[in-house]
């Protein structure tokens, strides 16, 4: 494999992992738009959806924790994928695990009863 070659991969697996960080760590700009579709108020006591509740804010706030937390601690693995396997083959792995991950974030909110309560 050219030298060329070998940079674009690592350039292009590098921008892989730097846009889908971003997911999990611009959790404080996305909080307010999964707030005003009502994420997680069945939890709460009042029926008004404008009304946020201490449950709630916990609830995602938990859920940016283990995001973060997964994220962190499944860098080492990467690593040693990367390092094994090569970028062209971790790079196809983290595209087809972040086409499933974007579709079920897009289809969340036809789940009407809690995955994980």
């Amino acid at each position: 494999m050219s030298v060329r070659l070998t940079m674009a991969d690592l350039f292009g697996c590098s921008a892989i992992i730097v846009l889908l960080a971003g997911v999990s760590f611009g959790y404080v700009a996305i909080k307010p738009a999964l707030l005003k579709i009502g994420l997680f108020h069945a939890l709460c006591e009042t029926p008004d959806p404008t009304v946020h509740c201490h449950k709630q804010l916990v609830r995602l706030d938990t859920m940016f924790s283990v995001a973060s937390y997964g994220l962190n601690a499944l860098l080492f693995f990467m690593g040693m994928i990367l390092d094994r396997f090569g970028t062209r083959l971790f790079a196809l792995g983290g595209a087809v695990i972040s086409a499933f991950s974007l579709l079920g974030f897009g289809l969340a909110i036809y789940i009407t009863q809690p995955v994980l309560a």
